[in-house]
């Protein structure tokens, strides 16, 4: 099996690894993904996206309001 650089280097020697594999063809297999703390990108990046997104949205929805002015 191929893992990544990163991977490979956040594991120790002696370490035990839950290894998932398909039972009709053991060749076929892959290390367990888990899920450490979020970074500061996704903490930062999500929230950013959304808000553009959604002023997308309202500018889009604002061009399909007309305003009359009565003076």
């Amino acid at each position: 099996m191929t893992v990544s650089r990163s991977s490979y280097s956040k594991y120790k020697v002696g370490q035990e690894i839950e290894v998932l594999y398909a039972a009709s063809n053991p060749e076929i297999s892959a290390t367990k993904a888990g899920f450490g703390p979020p970074s500061i990108f996704s903490i930062l990046f999500f929230p950013a996206l959304a808000t553009w997104l959604a002023y997308l949205g309202l500018k889009e929805m604002s061009k399909s309001f007309h305003v009359h002015r009565y003076d």
